[in-house]
């Protein structure tokens, strides 16, 4: 029976929808509209031009950098602030390009850019003048590369046309002195050459043919000069080269493909050869003339340092700072005279310095250092570092403990200017960093009185269109919440980023709360992740790094203020469900909460969990033993032996990457009942090769999932669970095209998916019971649209692209595909028959936008239950005029049903046995009765066509009992019910 909370009444359908309609409203429109300004002040001074990709060339200092009223665009300085100022400007206007690292071939440059008459070519300069040097794909297509190197006062590149896909080509910087060198792979797939190393006076690359693979090669300028140095994997089996460094004269390579060995070449095919079985960790490497450093890991020893001389016998270990199978995972900064720096951590960061010599590698300090790029200036090398003290900030150090020091505290005190970009340049280094004037361009000679601000880039009157950068919108109570940059500045300088509402009107859109005093999340612009809004049942949380901060709970009459959840220090979250009154959170541990108390549930978890009923499914490792767990409120209970992977639950079933028990390296398809201890594993590739599925999601009775059979490639496969039922259904020629792939569901038998096809770019894909198709070629060739998936709104799925900058909607066919606005978008939230998105139109800067969702039913909260048979309800889009039809189950065997129809309530009411009531009583009509609650049942009724009702919101909730829950009774989450003409 239903809570006694809740009173029925014995209304008709049709008289619940009439006293609903009382409270209908919203958008009529399907026009995008600008929700709010929110930022509409003018914006603080402080503005950060980014500057990326310094080069020198010609005794000047080149970068891109962002300008108010150039965009992006190409910036020259002479290392003086009067001499910085833009170079060049490719597109006119505030639009920018995209600017490429220069290349020097002697007295000029060359680099990529794009253009909006030419789309991305190659482009040279002599330091006074610029131009293009061929337009080698017409249009807006991409025609030139990043991957290109000095050949013999010349330069080679790889370049895309219209006939032959990317190869190598040759220029001297004219158009008729440009030509390619060879069509390694006949056609538009294209060989696809990168990693150029000139040797000896001829130029090794990696590149793809239909023969060899990706394998590495080399040339001599001529197609007759061209041949192949190695196939250590012999056939079409790519060994992947990736260059690493010089050794003695020779060139060392890591096969990414045949577990990161190492090969070194001179050139020739005599001289190639594969050196160890130890595999390359990372990508740091330092040449200190003879030997060469670097990172690398053996079973024995872990993560720790190498040397080697360019012989087998000569490549051995450095020193084991952790002694044993443990690693002290070393990252090599680069090279200060006769020394390599690198950082380690063993419970603490800790810089060190090394010859090459076991006696010569000396610790300097405990210092937490950030990897990246780092350059030799005359006093050292530069590099990134926290002493706990002064934050992330510009370090120098000669190999020496005198002459390792910090540079300037950039950012006074704990904050970070978090430099990057180190870049040689004449007799000093610049960089990026933060400071009261926003990230700008620096540079040092190594010294404090030298570590200076080198200009101001981004400094300009205050303009009208300032963003409030909207992001993370979630769902709250039938509001929009979402997190954006209002105009206020923290007291230090920077733009706080508080927590707006908007019930979709621009009235009705507001500041939601205040933190007290400076709010430290700030600059959203910077990453569109972090921090982020998330409700985990009747509880929101800001989370923050690896910090949920429980800021409001509905616990109560209303939202009132939590306290932060410390989970001491873990990696930042990933992942957050809600299940058995408990929120869920990820980072590499699964951690369980309740009340603002943080319980440890597993010690690793990598791979997506999965809520079945009031259980938590993960596959994960807990006390030594890698498993398919059940959790709850008590603990987490094994159910099969597996490694870890990712978990999709379909009714009473859980698929997962399982480890088949004849084989323990053959991952392969579980599947378990949810009931008896034992689940199936289908042997899908038999014998010792592996399926390794990824991206389980349910699909239709079944799961759809990503899979390598060892011989097509990584491909997209289906299941309903049994071996006979599990099939590929794709045919993607690239071993890359599914690489960290989402699906997202469009009604209930289609799937959306990011792939690649050579001849097509990255381009949204659809998938069904009968195989893979192409959406739409957006951006038409080879070129990629760059798409994001967005969410799901009724029975449509949403997506951005970049290329065209556009969003869209689509039902899952090349027809039903419609653009919705031109501008790209990064996140999408719908919420009480509205989508909301963010959008820049080119005035207000970037804004929360909404527009209409017509009909839609979206589940909203969690479902309470015992077991994994809890109650589930779900509906179709309520169309006016049309037939409206529900369904529903679950909950305990003979148990009796109500499907309540009703208005959503402001605050949903807490119940016993973590059940949430979420209508208001005194509108509540039965819709549905079963004396049979957990068999699946079904009902349809004809909606009026009544304009009157458009824009209506309802819930329908389904109650079941009797129940062994505290309550007596099981619920299922609520389908929040638009109405609408579509």
């Amino acid at each position: 029976m239903p809570s006694p909370t809740l009173r029925l009444v014995g209304r008709a359908f049709l008289v619940a929808l009439s006293v609903a309609s009382l409270t209908a409203g919203g958008l009529s429109s399907q026009t995008p509209m600008l929700l709010r300004d929110v930022n509409a002040l003018p914006p603080s001074p402080v503005l950060s031009s980014w500057p990326e990709r310094f080069s020198y060339f010609g005794g000047a200092l080149y970068f891109g950098a962002e300008h108010p009223q150039h965009g992006r665009e190409l910036f020259r300085s002479d290392g003086t602030a009067a001499g910085t100022g833009l170079f060049h400007e490719f597109t006119p206007g505030t639009a920018g390009s995209e600017i490429g690292r220069l290349v020097p071939v002697g007295n000029q440059a060359f680099f990529v850019a794009s253009s909006p008459a030419a789309g991305t070519e190659l482009w040279v300069t002599d330091g006074t003048t610029t131009r293009m040097v061929i337009d080698l794909s017409p249009g807006l297509n991409r025609g030139a590369y990043g991957s290109m190197a000095p050949f013999g006062g010349n330069l080679l590149f790889a370049g895309r046309d219209p006939a032959h896909g990317t190869e190598l080509w040759l220029t001297d910087g004219t158009a008729a002195g440009t030509r390619m060198v060879i069509d390694l792979r006949a056609g538009l797939t294209g060989s696809s050459p990168h990693d150029l190393q000139e040797i000896g006076g001829r130029m090794v690359f990696a590149a793809g043919t239909d023969q060899n693979g990706v394998e590495l090669l080399v040339t001599d300028g001529t197609a007759a000069g061209t041949q192949l140095l190695a196939d250590p994997r012999a056939g079409v089996t790519d060994s992947g080269p990736r260059f690493v460094g010089r050794v003695n004269g020779k060139l060392l390579y890591r096969l990414t493909g045949w577990s990161d060995r190492l090969m070194l070449t001179d050139g020739t095919p005599p001289g190639t050869t594969v050196l160890t079985n130890v595999a390359l960790v990372g990508e740091s490497f330092a040449d200190l003339g003879g030997l060469g450093v670097f990172t690398a890991s053996e079973g024995r020893f872990g993560r720790e340092l190498w040397v080697t001389d360019g012989t087998v016998s000569g490549t051995q270990l450095l020193m084991d700072l952790v002694v044993g199978a443990e690693s002290s995972d070393p990252f090599v900064l680069g090279t200060a005279g006769t020394r390599a720096l690198f950082a380690v951590d063993r419970g603490q960061g800790e810089l060190w310095s090394t010859d090459g010599t076991v006696a010569g590698t000396l610790l300097l300090r405990s210092l937490d250092v950030y990897p990246g790029p780092g350059s030799e200036s005359v006093r050292g090398l530069v590099f990134r570092a926290d002493d706990g003290v002064a934050g992330v900030e510009p370090w120098v150090s000669d190999g020496t403990l005198a002459g390792t020091a910090l540079l300037r505290d950039i950012q006074p005190g704990p904050a970070d200017s978090s430099p990057s970009g180190f870049t040689a340049f004449s007799a000093l280094v610049a960089f990026g960093a933060e400071d009261d004037k926003g990230v700008e361009p620096w540079i040092t000679d190594g010294s404090t009185a030298g570590t200076q601000r080198l200009a101001d880039v981004a400094d300009y009157p205050p303009q009208n269109t300032a963003s409030s950068n909207p992001i993370s919108g979630v769902d709250w109570h039938g509001s929009l919440l979402f997190l954006a940059e209002g105009g206020r500045t923290a007291s230090w300088g920077g733009a706080v980023a508080e927590p707006f509402a908007s019930d979709g009107t621009a009235a009705g859109t507001g500041l939601y709360h205040r933190f007290p005093g400076d709010n430290p999340f700030t600059s959203l612009s910077y990453g569109r992740e972090n921090p982020r809004l998330h409700v985990y049942g009747g509880m929101l949380s800001l989370i923050v790094d690896d910090f949920p901060y429980v800021v409001w709970s509905d616990v109560g009459n209303g939202p009132v203020a939590g306290s932060p959840i410390d989970l001491d220090g873990h990696d930042p979250l990933t992942d957050y469900a809600y299940a058995g009154g408990y929120a869920w959170l990820k980072s590499y541990k699964l951690f369980r909460v309740r009340g603002g108390v943080v319980a440890e549930a597993l010690d690793q978890c990598w791979g997506r969990f999965a809520r079945m009923g009031t259980w938590m499914m993960a596959s994960a490792i807990d006390q030594g033993q890698d498993g398919l767990f059940r959790c709850d409120g008590t603990g987490c209970t094994l159910v099969a032996a597996t490694s870890q992977g990712d978990v999709a639950v379909v009714g009473t079933r859980a698929f997962y990457s399982a480890r088949d028990p004849g084989n323990q390296l053959d991952q392969e398809l579980g599947v378990w009942d949810g009931a008896t201890n034992t689940a199936v594993v289908l042997d899908v590739v038999p014998g010792a090769s592996s399926i390794h599925p990824q991206a389980l999601e349910r699909f239709g009775d079944g799961v759809i999932f990503t899979g390598d059979d060892g011989v097509n490639g990584r491909q997209v496969w289906v299941s309903d669970g049994t071996l006979a039922g599990t099939r590929s259904i794709s045919s993607f020629s690239s071993s890359g095209a599914l690489w960290n792939v989402r699906f997202l569901p469009v009604g209930a038998d289609r799937m959306l998916f990011v792939g690649s096809e050579p001849s097509l770019g990255t381009e949204v894909w659809v998938a069904d019971h009968s195989g893979v198709r192409l959406l739409a070629d957006l951006e038409p060739g080879p070129g990629s649209s760059r798409p994001r998936l967005l969410g799901v709104v009724g029975e449509e799925a949403w997506f951005s692209t970049d290329s065209p900058p556009a969003v869209w909607r689509t039902d899952g066919s090349t027809a039903g595909t419609t653009q919705v606005i031109t501008g790209s978008a990064y996140w999408m939230t719908v919420v009480a028959g509205k989508v909301y998105f963010d959008h820049d139109d080119g005035v207000h800067g970037r804004e929360p936008w909404v527009v209409s969702a017509g009909a839609t039913a979206k589940t909203l909260g969690e479902g309470c239950g015992v077991g994994p048979r809890t109650p589930w309800l779900a509906a179709s889009d309520p169309v006016l005029g049309r037939a409206w039809t529900f369904s529903g189950g679950g909950g305990p065997t003979g148990s009796i049903g109500l499907a309540v129809l009703g208005v959503p309530a402001v605050w949903p009411t807490r119940l016993a046995g973590h059940c949430v009531d979420y209508l208001r009583p005194a509108s509540l009509s039965v819709v549905k009765s079963t004396s049979r609650a957990d068999l699946a049942w079904q009902q349809s009724t004809a909606l009026p066509n009544d304009p009157a009702l458009n824009g209506l919101q309802l819930g329908l909730q389904y109650w079941v009992g009797p129940s062994s829950n505290p309550l007596g009774v099981e619920s299922s989450p609520m389908v929040w019910l638009s109405l609408g003409a579509w």
